[in-house]
């Protein structure tokens, strides 16, 4: 492929050269808006757990990594079990199997006294909420009654035997190894065992925190520089002009839309046999069909890849330097998302809202977190799968089409409202399509609108897809190796 470096456009140089006012392209904003609406509407659905058989594995998932970290920071620092749990409350909820989950935890960081209490609490809103737990989840809540009593007064033999331990572990998993490892005697081989992802974790946690405020720090100054500058004129903002009437690719990402997720749901299943992730991957690649609409349509191709930023900018080394700076500079933008979201949290808690449910809520939702986490801790197979899918494939083709093709169908259909009105407008509106399309619910949605915020702020500034390619692939690849070091045997 040849490399392909457009010049720096004069600053008084429109950014489109018509504007998509036919009946295809309002045809595909049509479509663009029904699918987002469709996903949007099923993201904020809460499944119906109030079943024996209902269960929430990846809430369970959400639960244990925030568990392991409170229960290594109990351990590792001097922070009190009791401000720790605390934190954790809104987790006692969901499903009945994410209650006897989060009982542990509040005995391991408050006492056996407060794993009883967080039990029969549970016995008693499910007899409000007429929940009829399962045999399974029956039998795990009496071990636990029985576990932690002993603690209270221990008696002279096991209180269960080797097949009920047995049984809680695979019931409750690493909470069923963390309640038969109290922290009454913390030399215990089984206790240091249990510890050992905890402690990983939490470690990992705080080296990923510290940098990204080392990082963030830095990348705010730069921001602020980039600003300044460009505001001076000694920076000009490199996205060229369109080849032509842009509204060719809201028909493109339209039909990229339609084909991702219909492959979504037909290609796992395809691919079952394969791996868990094969659908996902064969998802990414198929959808990259509709990038021959355009030649389709009449564009060249070479038309069509500078218009959508698929080019070497000044350089491909030079832009992924610039890809990792961006990402620096992305972070306090992601710091704010993370801002609101904790206020939409705060502000929604306890009501069974959008954005969670209340204490009487047993439906599952699995908090703000992706279904592939479910997958973490497996086989070095399944750790190759999942950074293949989120730190190249979905870096790849996300921003090839959110901010390669909608950004600039968008940014070609407002610039008669100028630049800076048409570039905010123009990433706030691709923002809100990519986070809420996303599978990580409602909750999750600002910190995605961040993120993709500062991604087509730097397709804006670098017009090639590289720097915020290499931007997305830092993200993700940065959160999954956190999760495959917390989930790690």
């Amino acid at each position: 492929m040849t490399s392909l470096s457009p010049p720096d456009p004069a600053p008084s140089e429109p950014l489109a050269s018509g504007r998509a006012s036919t009946w295809p392209a309002v045809l595909a904003w049509v479509v663009i808006v029904t699918v987002t609406a469709v996903v949007a509407v099923g993201q904020s659905e809460r499944k119906d757990a109030t079943q024996p058989a209902a269960d929430d594995p990846l809430g369970y998932r959400v639960l244990e990594l925030q568990a392991k970290y409170s229960v290594a920071a109990a351990a590792q620092t001097a922070a009190g079990g009791p401000a720790l749990l605390a934190q954790l409350e809104p987790l006692d909820s969901g499903t009945v199997g994410q209650r006897l989950r989060f009982a542990v935890v509040a005995a391991e960081l408050a006492g056996p006294e407060e794993g009883l209490r967080r039990l029969d609490r549970l016995d008693a809103r499910m007899a409000e909420q007429d929940v009829d737990p399962s045999e399974s989840q029956q039998d795990s809540e009496r071990m636990l009654r029985a576990l932690f009593q002993n603690q209270l007064e221990p008696a002279s033999s096991p209180v269960l035997t080797g097949a009920e331990s047995a049984r809680l572990v695979e019931s409750l998993g690493w909470f069923g190894q963390l309640a038969l490892a109290p922290p009454a005697d913390p030399d215990a081989p089984e206790r240091a065992s249990v510890l050992t992802s905890a402690t990983r974790l939490f470690w990992a946690f705080i080296g990923l925190l510290g940098g990204a405020v080392v990082a963030g720090v830095v990348g705010l100054g730069g921001l602020i520089i980039l600003i300044v500058f460009a505001t001076l004129g000694f920076v000009r903002f490199g996205l060229r002009p369109a080849s032509g009437p842009a509204g060719i690719y809201a028909e493109t990402f339209a039909i990229w839309f339609v084909l991702f997720f219909a492959g979504a749901i037909l290609l796992p299943q395809v691919f079952a046999g394969l791996h868990l992730l094969a659908g996902t991957l064969a998802t990414f690649a198929v959808s990259t069909i509709a990038l021959a609409w355009p030649v389709v349509r009449g564009r060249s191709w070479e038309e069509v890849r500078a218009d959508i930023g698929l080019h070497a900018g000044r350089g491909v080394l030079a832009e992924i330097g610039w890809g990792v700076a961006a990402y620096a500079m992305t972070l306090p933008l992601v710091a704010v998302g993370i801002g609101i979201m904790l206020i939409l949290v705060a502000l929604t808690k306890g009501d069974g809202g959008l954005f969670g449910g209340g204490p009487d809520d047993f439906g599952g939702g699995g908090g703000a977190a992706h279904p592939i986490l479910g997958l973490a801790g497996g086989s070095a197979f399944d750790a190759v799968m999942l950074l293949l899918v989120a730190s190249v494939a979905a870096p790849i083709v996300e921003e090839t089409m959110f901010r390669g093709v909608l950004y600039r169908n968008l940014r070609a259909g407002t610039a008669w409202l100028g630049v800076a009105v048409s570039v905010a407008l123009s990433a706030l509106l691709v923002a809100f399509v990519f986070a809420v399309v996303h599978p990580q619910g409602l909750v999750a949605v600002p910190v995605l609108g961040a993120l993709a915020v500062g991604f087509a702020l730097t397709r804006e500034w670098r017009d090639s897809l590289i720097p915020s390619m290499v931007a997305h692939a830092l993200n993700n690849g940065l959160v999954m190796t956190t999760l495959l070091v917390a989930f790690g045997g």
